[in-house]
């Protein structure tokens, strides 16, 4: 029998308190780099932000995200022999699959509402992990190349020393295992079909030149949107800093420990900002704005789900075969 879709948003008791315990767990996180902190100078760096500067950063990562992430699962769902839903489908899958993003750690949720909505679509379980682990790998190793260019300033190197002690903060560290990361991602289909899980395309370069140039076009957009938030309070982010500050971000984001990046967050752009010469206030300002700009494209995507009409042809209904 296959789950409906109300059921996605029928948690058990068990997922309620694994909730609850994330939850608990971000509010200590929040405490412990909050403590120090006075809400006044929080307040204050509200107060005076510049709207302009980030509205454009809000618009920006909406935008792009809804470019570039349904470019990236479309290519890579080119890859394995299965049923390939138009590109405007794709785009209402990714945007939907946001509303699930706050719910698992590292938007496993998100990713879990994708697989959900591909298996109703006739594709099979082995070609859903595949979809899911090439998109996250290739997007994984562009955040560490990310980190090796900011690495690369001795700047960043030393304001992100507290977060990447000694040999952690080599650059060649970081570029070996983002080119391992790679080599591994281009030999998952390879891999999945000698274990009987994937029916790959034949083997062909433009596929993966696609997927890495939208994955670039995430990481672009993702980086300038960084950037523009910087700006609105006061904060002087290059874009190789505003790179390494995200791919940290990102990185720490993927541990099952906090709920939505809260406190976690907070504590890496303190760190991050104290060796930068930047006040707390205008960091955790900053925080904030960067929380509202993950949590747009959830609203939104809850829009697309409950709104009738929004969400285009049911996949079940198509009618489409496997190629």
């Amino acid at each position: 029998m296959k789950p409906t879709q109300t059921s996605l948003f029928r948690p058990t008791a068990r997922a309620w308190a694994f909730w609850l315990g994330k939850a608990l767990f971000s509010g200590l996180l929040c405490w412990l780099a909050l403590r120090n902190v006075t809400l006044a100078s929080i307040r204050e760096a509200l107060a005076t932000a510049n709207l302009p500067w980030a509205s454009l950063s809000i618009l920006t990562f909406m935008v792009g995200l809804m470019i570039f992430e349904p470019l990236r699962l479309a290519v890579a769902g080119w890859l394995p022999m299965e049923t390939q839903p138009a590109l405007v489908r794709w785009f209402t899958i990714s945007l939907e699959s946001r509303a699930f993003f706050y719910l698992l750690p590292a938007g496993i949720g998100q990713e879990g509402y994708l697989w959900w909505k591909l298996r109703r679509q006739g594709w099979s379980h082995g070609s859903c992990a595949f979809l899911v682990l090439v998109v996250r790998m290739t997007g994984l190793a562009f955040w560490i190349f990310a980190l090796v260019w900011s690495l690369r300033s001795p700047v960043f190197r030393g304001a992100s020393a507290n977060l990447l002690p000694g040999a952690l903060a080599s650059p060649r560290l970081w570029f070996a295992g983002a080119s391992l990361l790679g080599m591994a991602t281009l030999a998952l289909p390879w891999v999945s079909a000698r274990l009987g899980k994937v029916r790959p395309r034949p083997f062909s370069p433009w596929p993966w030149v696609g997927l890495a140039l939208a994955s670039a076009g995430t990481l672009l957009v993702c980086v300038l949107s960084f950037r523009f938030g910087a700006k609105a309070f006061s904060i002087p982010m290059p874009l190789d800093q505003a790179a390494g500050c995200l791919a940290l971000l990102f990185m720490a984001m993927a541990l099952p420990v906090s709920l939505a990046g809260l406190g976690l967050q907070e504590g890496i752009l303190l760190l991050v900002g104290k060796g930068l010469g930047i006040p707390p206030g205008p960091m955790l300002g900053f925080s904030c704005l960067l929380h509202l700009q993950r949590l747009a494209p959830a609203l939104l995507g809850l829009v697309v789900l409950f709104v009738p009409g929004l969400q285009g042809a049911h996949p079940s209904r198509q009618g489409q075969t496997p190629s």
